[in-house]
């Protein structure tokens, strides 16, 4: 449901397929994001920090002026921006969120998303449409709660919190499949799989205890290969 994985931009790939809830920015001691994306393609990297406000929140006063709550929503994207600017924040990023060595190579290029309020609102007043149209920065992208839908390409993502120690899984959907790629270049990063499987509501007893026993196969798998893969979606379980 939460834009960034697929559809904002032509980036192919998500790291480390999952949804990143409450993403710590390293010394960074004011508001952190809600959620964090890191999405990529063969030459850039895209960690897309994600605001998250009221779908009741206004956008403008009734004198057209912009409200205070946008104002505030707009100026946590300027810290992120602020933060980012700093060669050396980028390379404590790239550490903290462990990302491999084919990642490092590409360039890093942070992208801020707001959601906020309703699309009726600029639908009541065409000016106020054109003059929201302005408000969104270098490198941001604004959007109200209509544009959120189901993503098809997304189904299959775990949601995950980080830590000292890597990342954890916190949500497993049951649209899950495992698969060799994934396995090898992406879960073996993330520690709890089983227990998240465990908490969900949505998937039967069976298929957590199936998802149990095949976390840990493919991470066994996955960390005594050597050598490249090939598969195809008959391996996908």
């Amino acid at each position: 449901m939460l834009s960034g994985a697929y559809g904002l931009l032509s980036s192919p790939d998500v790291f480390p397929s999952a949804l990143i809830s409450k993403p710590v920015l390293p010394d960074f001691t004011r508001k952190i994001p809600d959620f964090m994306w890191i999405t990529f393609n063969s030459v850039n990297i895209y960690p897309i920090l994600i605001e998250i406000e009221s779908p009741e929140k206004h956008w403008f006063t009734e004198k057209g002026i912009q409200t205070a709550e946008l104002t505030q929503a707009l100026d946590q994207l300027k810290e992120w921006k602020t933060w980012f600017s700093k060669p050396r924040n980028m390379e404590s990023f790239a550490d903290y969120y462990n990302l491999s060595s084919e990642l490092r190579g590409l360039a890093l290029k942070p992208l801020y998303a707001l959601i906020y309020g309703r699309r009726r609102e600029a639908k009541r007043n065409t000016h106020l449409a054109e003059k929201r149209t302005h408000l969104q920065g270098e490198s941001e992208f604004l959007m109200t709660f209509d544009r959120l839908k189901p993503s098809q390409n997304a189904s299959h993502l775990i949601s995950v919190k980080i830590d000292k120690d890597g990342y954890y899984a916190i949500s497993i959907p049951p649209t899950i499949y495992l698969d060799p790629f994934t396995a090898k270049h992406r879960w073996r990063l993330v520690r709890q799989k089983e227990e998240a499987a465990m908490a969900s509501p949505y998937l039967s007893k069976e298929r957590k205890e199936f998802l149990i026993r095949r976390f840990k196969y493919w991470d066994d798998w996955a960390n005594n290969l050597s050598g490249g893969i090939c598969y195809g979606p008959e391996d996908r379980e």
